[in-house]
């Protein structure tokens, strides 16, 4: 098993929690200790009062090579502030993404910018009504780059197997498609180029294998 670790910082720390976090994550990654980004988290309320203090340690741990991913449109009130956040913080990832105003899906559409998508998670704390309406099928129709994820496997009782099959239902059970996407994913993982061909690599050694059901026709 490969493991990287993100460290989170709440939307509610102030500047100087937030750069004991960085610096954190950066002595850890310098001591090969796996730490690869910092992830941006919370009560998503509080991502509306954020402070410049707040942004400019976040943009120190990209200048020091670490990624960013940040929870992102998790709720209507963000609306209004998203891109700003996107102007600011450049984010290498989104998490959720769920009420994009037009604009914003039309930024992420032109930069094809990475999205983790939490089909249960956003099923069950109300974000969506039913998992067909979910933005999962928008973001692969415009080819926008989708990370299939639990969100917390305990909290919202799923496995990232579980997340496989709701996916692969919204693709119409094209099994291929689901390969070619998780193939698609991992370049957009914040792991080394070497390790990201080994991951793929083993994606299609597991396609390949006839007594596995993902290479089986739908």
């Amino acid at each position: 098993m490969m493991v990287r670790l993100i460290l989170t910082v709440n939307w509610d720390f102030g500047p100087d929690q937030v750069k004991e976090i960085v610096q954190l994550a950066t002595k850890a990654r310098d001591a090969g200790r796996c730490v690869v980004a910092i992830d941006v988290a919370g009560d998503p309320q509080m991502s509306i009062f954020r402070t410049d203090g707040f942004t400019r340690e976040l943009v120190k741990a990209q200048v020091n090579g670490l990624k960013l991913t940040i929870h992102f449109a998790e709720i209507v009130e963000q609306r209004p502030f998203l891109e700003k956040q996107l102007t600011e913080l450049k984010p290498d990832r989104l998490g959720h993404a769920v009420f994009l105003t037009a604009e914003v899906a039309e930024s992420i559409v032109r930069q094809k910018r990475p999205i983790e998508i939490c089909l249960t998670s956003n099923l069950k704390v109300g974000s969506i009504r039913s998992l067909e309406e979910h933005h999962f099928a928008w973001a692969v129709n415009n080819q926008v780059p989708v990370l299939i994820c639990t969100d917390d496997t305990l909290v919202f009782s799923t496995t990232l197997s579980e997340e496989y099959e709701w996916a692969l239902s919204l693709l119409n059970h094209d099994r291929q498609k689901l390969v070619s996407l998780l193939k698609e994913s991992i370049t957009c993982t914040f792991c080394s180029p070497e390790d990201q061909v080994a991951l793929i690599q083993k994606i299609d050694q597991f396609s390949a294998d006839p007594s596995n059901e993902v290479s089986k026709s739908s």
